[in-house]
């Protein structure tokens, strides 16, 4: 064998071999086919450039309205490849708007006992996402000062932005994907992040767990970090609590301010960044 040939050959494998550690060490980590398909899936394919692009607040000037709903107690939200806002409204209704979002996305918006849930039904991502990754755009208007029962967002690819909410309970959840939240009141809050980017500004007025795992994370709260216990938990990644650091291997703290409230912090690979704003929140 000439001696090109043999270096080609060699290089083949040990790429092969490196590929094959990886996916070894992807399926020991929980990672999926499945996962890889419906995360990833704008690594390959055309592309897809005719969505319009809209900045956080704005909205096309002239659109269908897709629903208009009332007695709205509950927002479930869960999209894939969307970009997608969530704005103050100008009267008492909830107002759900829709542009060039790709049918193949199954789209559902329906309202069931007073929980207006937004969904795409697909099992896949089509192959085809615009340059900013996302398939069609959403907007969804609240009343002013609308107070919610529980809003429970999730997002995987695309993205997600929240003018201002208001929910006793308020979940988000971000996969691939990017969240930006100006303004929440909320009860109890609960924010994951897998290997996307979460930003939050509010006032959580009970309890709060915030978890990332290989992404960002960063919540600045209305309050003063006294106003929190704290558990830390932190593995690999970086975990700043109003500026101070804590990064290593399995950090575990316990902070106690003799507080009404607790914050629950765990970052595993990425990182999360809380800090607060210093004003002073009297609750009820």
């Amino acid at each position: 064998m000439k001696r090109g040939w043999k270096i080609f050959w060699i290089t083949c494998g040990a790429v092969a071999g490196t590929g094959a550690a990886c996916m070894l060490c992807g399926a020991a980590m929980g990672a999926t086919l499945h996962a890889a398909k419906t995360y990833f899936p704008d690594w390959i394919g055309p592309g897809r450039e005719g969505a319009a692009v809209y900045e956080h607040g704005d909205g096309p000037s002239e659109t269908e309205t897709d629903g208009v709903y009332r007695d709205i107690r509950s927002l479930h939200l869960e999209t894939e490849g969307l970009s997608v806002q969530i704005l103050a409204g100008e009267d008492g209704k909830v107002t759900v708007r829709t542009e060039d979002v790709d049918p193949d996305l199954e789209l559902e918006v329906k309202e069931e006992e007073g929980e207006l849930r937004v969904e795409t039904m697909a099992e896949h991502l089509p192959l085809r996402l615009n340059s900013r990754g996302h398939l069609g755009n959403v907007w969804i208007y609240l009343p002013p000062a609308a107070a919610l029962e529980k809003a429970d967002l999730t997002v995987g690819v695309g993205e997600l932005y929240v003018e201002e909410i208001q929910a006793e309970e308020l979940d988000l959840e971000v996969g691939t994907g990017s969240a930006e939240v100006d303004r929440f009141t909320a009860g109890d809050l609960d924010v994951e992040v897998g290997v996307g980017a979460a930003t939050l500004e509010g006032v959580t007025r009970r309890d709060a767990d915030l978890s990332c795992d290989l992404g960002s994370l960063a919540y600045t709260d209305a309050g003063r970090m006294e106003d929190f216990n704290y558990e830390l938990d932190c593995g690999v990644g970086e975990l700043r609590l109003d500026g101070d650091k804590y990064s290593g291997i399995d950090v575990e703290k316990y902070i106690d301010n003799r507080a009404d409230k607790t914050m629950h912090i765990s970052c595993d690979v990425g990182s999360a960044d809380i800090r607060f704003a210093g004003q002073q929140t009297v609750f009820k």
